[in-house]
């Protein structure tokens, strides 16, 4: 599904501009995703830029044992779940000044699998002080289940982000699926991307090499 997010972007640039990856997670399966499209991954490790898609990993990843930072190979820590994180050190200063620019700068934002929980109150931070420098909101779209006759726990939870999105209401009416509202069943972010594919891709999804899989029972 990562490669079929790619994809989708990869076939969609005249109407969508995808300008970064933010992601939570220790595991190389985005980064694995990104290579097909996109080549070795920019981490962002210092504060010179580069024109390549940033992919920031805000706790780290299992693969940067090693990794070279100013031209010296590094062990780079990862930080532990918990909500006594130091990113002032770098890479991650310059990880997560670079995400907040990308913040600044997006006109959606996708939430695909994070809770936005206690554990979270940096993201949380970064969110609220990208909303104060951009000067207007941030549409939030929430890729999850939608549960039946309530509204999602992070509109409930963080509604002083006026631009949150909840699943059913995703770009009006995109998601058709009632699987959205049935956790025992189906993927949201697979459903989303049928969606948003069948949306912008229409008969070329045939075309496609990973995306059309999304379609398979």
């Amino acid at each position: 599904m990562h490669k079929s997010l790619f994809e989708l972007h990869s076939k969609n640039e005249e109407k969508e501009s995808l300008i970064g990856i933010i992601s939570l997670n220790y595991d190389t399966v985005i980064d694995e995703a990104y290579k097909e499209f996109h080549g070795e991954p920019n981490y962002c490790f210092t504060s010179e830029r580069k024109d390549d898609l940033p992919l920031l990993k805000l706790h780290g990843s299992f693969n940067w044992r090693g990794k070279k930072i100013y031209g010296k190979s590094k062990s780079i820590p990862i930080l532990p779940i918990g909500t006594n994180k130091n990113y002032l050190s770098p890479p991650y200063n310059f990880i997560w000044g670079r995400a907040f620019e990308l913040l600044v700068e997006c006109e959606v934002l996708r939430i695909v699998g994070c809770s936005l929980s206690q554990n979270d109150t940096g993201l949380i931070d970064l969110l609220f002080k990208a909303h104060l420098e951009r000067g207007k909101k941030i549409i939030m779209e929430i890729i999850d289940f939608q549960p039946q006759n309530s509204h999602h726990p992070i509109k409930t939870s963080y509604g002083f982000f006026h631009g949150i999105v909840e699943p059913k209401d995703i770009e009006g009416t995109l998601i058709a699926d009632e699987a959205i509202s049935k956790p025992e069943v189906g993927n949201p972010f697979k459903i989303w991307l049928r969606a948003k594919g069948e949306k912008t891709l229409d008969y070329r999804i045939t075309e496609t090499k990973y995306l059309k899989k999304c379609f398979d029972s």
